[in-house]
C-alpha cells in the first residue's frame, strides 16, 4: 500500500484541513443569513462542528489524492435576499475571504512560532521536537490549504 500517504502526515494535515473547511463552508452561511437567509441556520450549517460540513465521498477523495476533495455545499435560497445578485456575490466571495483570513492567521503564527516555542524548550528537546515540529507543520499547511482552497474555490 505504499500509494497510501504516511499517516502521520495525514494525522498532522487533518486540523488545518478540517479548519479550513468548516469556517470557509460556515463563512457561506453566516453571510447568507446575515444577509436575509435562514436556510443554512435551519439546516444547522452555522455550527462550526465540520462533521457537519463533510462530505464522505468528498472525503475519502481527498485522503486517496491528497488534491481532490469537496465539502458539502451550505444550503443558499436567494429568493430570500433583498437584492439577490448583489448577495449571492457576498456569499460566494465569504468563504474564499474567509480562507485568505485564516491563511493569514496561520502566517502570522508562523511568524511568531519562535516566541510560541520558548515555553516548550524549558522542558527538553523531546518535549520540543514532540509538539514543535507537528505544530509548524500544522501551521505551514494551514496557510496552504487555506490559500489553495480560496484560489480555487
Amino acid at each position: 500500500m505504499s500509494w497510501l500517504p504516511d499517516l502521520h502526515v495525514l494525522i498532522v494535515m487533518t486540523v488545518p484541513l478540517l479548519a479550513a473547511v468548516t469556517v470557509h463552508e460556515v463563512a457561506h452561511g453566516l453571510v447568507a443569513y446575515k444577509l436575509g437567509d435562514p436556510t443554512a441556520k435551519a439546516a444547522g450549517r452555522l455550527s462550526l462542528n465540520p462533521i457537519k460540513h463533510l462530505d464522505f465521498f468528498g472525503t475519502l477523495a481527498f485522503v486517496l489524492t491528497q488534491a481532490i476533495g469537496w465539502a458539502k455545499p451550505v444550503p443558499v435560497d436567494p429568493r430570500n435576499f433583498k437584492n439577490p445578485r448583489r448577495d449571492m456575490m457576498w456569499v460566494a466571495l465569504a468563504g474564499p475571504l474567509a480562507n485568505f483570513a485564516l491563511a493569514a492567521f496561520c502566517a502570522l503564527l508562523l511568524r511568531l512560532f519562535p516566541c510560541l516555542l520558548y515555553p516548550l524548550s524549558l522542558f527538553g528537546e523531546q518535549m520540543l521536537s514532540f509538539f514543535g515540529k507537528p505544530l509548524l507543520l500544522m501551521l505551514a499547511l494551514g496557510v496552504q490549504l487555506n490559500v489553495g482552497l480560496a484560489v480555487f474555490n
